[in-house]
């Protein structure tokens, strides 16, 4: 093997053990927003918001947002018509911020919507059970967020965490899981400003 070719394949062979470092670089680090150390960070128990806009069912309102805390946790009621037509229900602590019920189902154990600490990107996966009436139901989810601006009161609210919870319900048939997405922006010092469970019902600022 001549000297030119031998450095030839030198230079060839570290170009693409370069190229490999970096695409595996990049795969690894799938995080798009600033990191989340600790609860401080985000204050997702916070509501700033007094109401809201509600598509509840194929119906449209604008409802008055109350928030109640005790303890860890968080209940928020959407106040319409003189009643309480939605509810949704949070766990806030110094490790995770997470679902406990929405639209109606109670999730055992509460699925982590934040941990801290994490970056904006990082992914997870939980199981356990949907509460719905007499019998639970073995779900499993897989939790992924995302970070991006969002309107609210005219102004624009800077590294907004999205979160998606795909659900996977057990429906007697190993093959055909039943599946469902909820989806929960997460404003800093804001809380949850917005939110879909499914296609059933879906509350957001008023002037989104």
């Amino acid at each position: 093997m001549t000297r030119n070719l031998l450095f030839a394949l030198l230079g060839l062979t570290a170009f693409v053990l370069a190229a490999l470092l970096a695409h595996g670089c990049q795969h690894a680090n799938r995080s798009n927003g600033p990191p989340i150390n600790a609860y401080r960070d985000i204050k997702p128990d916070s509501l700033t918001q007094k109401r809201c806009s509600l598509e509840l069912a194929g119906s449209k309102y604008q409802a008055e947002i109350r928030q109640t805390k005790q303890g860890d946790q968080v209940q928020i009621d959407l106040m319409a018509l003189g009643q309480v037509i939605e509810s949704e229900r949070y766990e806030s602590n110094d490790t995770t911020f997470s679902v406990v019920d929405a639209g109606g189902e109670r999730y055992d154990p509460p699925i982590p919507l934040l941990k801290y600490p994490m970056n904006v990107g990082d992914e997870w996966d939980w199981s356990g059970n949907i509460v719905t009436g007499p019998e639970p139901h073995k779900t499993k989810a897989k939790i992924a967020t995302t970070n991006e601006d969002m309107t609210i009161n005219g102004g624009t609210v800077h590294n907004v965490v999205r979160v998606e919870v795909l659900l996977s319900i057990e429906s007697g048939r190993p093959s055909e899981p039943s599946t469902r997405k909820l989806k929960f922006w997460i404003a800093p010092d804001m809380g949850v400003v917005k939110r879909s469970f499914g296609d059933y019902s879906t509350r957001g600022p008023l002037d989104e």
